[in-house]
């Protein structure tokens, strides 16, 4: 494997890991805005303000 493909493969790898990251993000924030349940409101109020911190 030469230098060209090592830095090819390792721009795909980081490429991949940043979707990821992405998906986990803007599933938190689904989560976070469309709470079901009895708390459901003083859990959003929660996190909105972890969000705020953030």
């Amino acid at each position: 494997m030469n230098d060209k493909d090592k830095n090819e493969a390792i721009v795909a790898e980081l490429t991949r890991s940043y979707w990821m990251e992405l998906e986990t993000v803007l599933n938190y924030l689904a989560n976070s805005t469309n709470l079901d349940g009895v708390r459901a409101e003083e859990i959003k109020k929660s996190l909105a303000a972890d969000l705020q911190d953030e």
